[in-house]
């Protein structure tokens, strides 16, 4: 059964509910964090896994401008702190 969060993510966590912007942020999630992309969810947050510290959030947004073709803001890397805020966001300004 599918669900959303109040994001309006997906919570099914089965690639073929995902959106193509999903499947590439967990994708994107998985090489730069190197984790198992089982344990990225719509809810998974900067610091619940070790990998997602500080170091891993600048990590990751230099690669989603990369992947992506966007440029983050200063102010909005510190907004983008969960996998739900950071696929809602690309949805809107990603390529």
């Amino acid at each position: 059964m599918k669900g959303s969060d109040p994001s309006g993510f997906s919570t099914d966590a089965s690639a073929s509910a995902r959106s193509d912007v999903d499947t590439r942020v967990w994708a994107m999630m998985a090489d730069v964090l190197g984790i198992d992309p089982t344990l990225i969810t719509p809810t998974l947050e900067l610091g619940a896994v070790t990998a997602w510290d500080s170091i891993g959030h600048l990590n990751l947004m230099l690669e989603m401008e990369t992947r992506f073709q966007v440029d983050v803001s200063p102010d909005m890397i510190g907004k983008l702190l969960s996998v739900a805020k950071i696929c809602t966001w690309l949805e809107e300004h990603g390529r």
